[in-house]
């Protein structure tokens, strides 16, 4: 690789431009020096669809945790008269979670899923292998930004305590 020529890329360039004229018509070239260009530009993309897809997660979890505060209170009343009426907040709670994690699973999932068929297919269209290394990163960011989302989700059950703590609900 370019990187790891001692004095870098310039010496390299140096290098090869002097053993030009003894090579006779051929150029004194590796392939990875011929290669470089594509690997930064590969590199570069990695860089900002891993950058994009951290965002994404965080977008997301503040999306589901405001979406799940938001529900609380505007359920607060029919929250309430159901504690009233004797629905353990365990029950309520559950409901809640999962009113909130099943569609954005769905959504997450099928734009996950929509994200490793379009690369499958680039790489067969360009020729490239499997990476298991971009795999794992992949699989690694998914399960911390579903650990967000749900950590985000689980923020609002304070609030749901709270809105439903109140005993003397009104019948409005």
């Amino acid at each position: 690789m370019i990187a790891e020529v001692p004095g870098g890329p310039e010496r390299l360039d140096a290098a090869v431009t002097a053993l030009a004229p003894a090579a006779h018509g051929t150029y004194p070239l590796t392939q990875d020096y011929l290669s470089a260009q594509d690997v930064a530009v590969v590199d570069r993309i990695t860089s900002v669809s891993t950058a994009t897809l951290v965002l994404s997660f965080f977008v997301a979890a503040a999306s589901a945790g405001l979406t799940a505060a938001a529900n609380v209170l505007d359920r607060r009343r029919v929250y309430g008269l159901m504690r009233l009426a004797g629905t353990p907040l365990k029950v309520l709670d559950r409901a809640r979670i999962r009113e909130t994690a099943i569609p954005l699973v769905v959504l997450a999932g099928g734009t996950l899923a929509a994200g490793v068929y379009g690369a499958h297919q680039l790489n067969e269209l360009v020729g490239a292998s499997f990476n298991t290394s971009g795999a794992i990163e992949l699989a690694v960011c998914t399960a911390v930004g579903a650990l967000a989302m749900f950590t985000a989700i689980g923020g609002s059950r304070p609030l749901l305590r709270r809105v439903t703590a109140d005993r003397e609900q009104s019948a409005d």
